[in-house]
């Protein structure tokens, strides 16, 4: 393409190729030569994004303008260069230059950079279309629920979560797992806290009983482990001790591993059932146990998983569940050079930029 073109004509970035011509007529023919060269290699180009644009035409298609605005917004988020109220001025500004190209060229990854820099900015103004522009856009359902979550109440997130889940419009399966996923990272306590319980115990009914897919056990399972107390584990024991019917592999090995992270009593609890069910995924498991509790020291392996996560729409490091859970497994063994390792650890945690409720899950597991 660099022998057709020149040097200076011919940008690549990963497989994205941008090509200067000097008419409609040569971009053509540029696209039917980048054609016979992928066939070569076994490949065709998209058909959706090989598009010949006029400069007017590509400066509305990639938002040009939009996007330089976006850029010196998120230069300022990092710098931390102006106040919050300036910052959502500017970005409702930004906003409404981009509705004037609503729909047109790459307008969702337009609509993703926004909501990110809303939830940021805890700007409220896309609250409204929020629903609707997730129903049109599933892909960008992990954006639009972080910025919910992020711009109001827990309370707020579990009714927009409930009213997207009810929608007659959303068709899609992973949507409503998306959104339970997001739920684990939601901060609250009290009568919100007690909601979402409900909510996690009623999809793992939905699990046990067929009418929900294997797949949402698991976000479940953690949801209690975050919202619960000790007791409520409990909930997660028919998941893997009912005889009564033939029980998801992933359902199994969810409830099991979470209920055995409550201690060493709930892990014998465990490995009654697997001895006397035979249940080859609750076998498995036990067997994991059973290796993390013999361990003399943290391996390495073992640690690269105890990072914190950084959320890009919070915008800050946050606790990850599956990582507390592996935390937790860590915490039945007892040999003296593990529980120093731990403990360190968790010290180490606190010095980052946590919330008081990701510090109060750490005080939760080093007690």
């Amino acid at each position: 393409m660099v022998k057709l073109v020149g040097r200076e004509a011919y940008v690549r970035w990963m497989d994205d190729h941008v090509i200067g011509v000097n008419s409609e007529a040569q971009g053509l023919r540029v696209l039917a030569a980048m054609q016979d060269s992928l066939a070569s290699l076994y490949l065709t180009p998209n058909a959706k994004k090989s598009l010949v644009l006029s400069l007017a035409e590509a400066k509305i298609h990639f938002h040009l303008d939009t996007n330089a605005d976006l850029d010196g917004l998120e230069s300022k988020v990092a710098t931390r260069a102006a106040r919050r109220v300036a910052l959502v001025r500017e970005l409702t500004r930004a906003w409404r230059l981009a509705l004037q190209n609503e729909g047109k060229g790459q307008w969702e990854q337009i609509q993703s950079r926004i909501y990110r820099l809303a939830g940021i900015t805890k700007a409220r103004f896309l609250r409204r279309r929020a629903i609707s522009d997730l129903l049109q856009n599933p892909s960008l359902a992990e954006r639009i629920s972080g910025y919910m979550r992020c711009s109001g109440s827990a309370a707020e997130y579990l009714r927009f979560t409930n009213s997207v889940i009810a929608h007659r419009h959303q068709i899609h399966k992973d949507v409503p797992l998306l959104l339970l996923e997001s739920l684990l990272r939601a901060e609250t306590r009290g009568y919100t806290a007690r909601r979402i319980l409900r909510m996690a115990e009623g999809v793992l009914t939905d699990v046990l009983q067929g009418r929900r897919d294997e797949l949402f056990a698991a976000p479940a399972c953690l949801l209690i482990l975050r919202f619960g107390a000790r007791r409520d584990l409990s909930h997660l024991r028919p998941c893997f001790r009912d005889r009564r019917r033939t029980l998801p592999s992933r359902l199994i090995r969810a409830a099991a591993i979470v209920f055995a992270s409550g201690g060493r009593k709930e892990f014998s609890d465990v490995r009654r059932s697997a001895a006397s069910l035979l249940l080859n995924p609750l076998g498995l498991m036990v067997r994991l146990v059973l290796k993390i509790m013999r361990f003399t020291e943290v391996p390495d392996r073992y640690k690269v998983r105890l990072n914190a996560r950084w959320d890009p729409v919070s915008n800050k490091y946050y606790l990850d569940m599956r990582m507390l859970l592996a935390a937790r497994l860590l915490a039945l063994n007892r040999k003296k050079a593990v529980k120093l390792w731990l403990k360190s650890w968790a010290l180490k945690l606190r010095k980052e930029k946590m919330s008081a409720f990701d510090r109060r899950l750490l005080a939760r597991l080093i007690r």
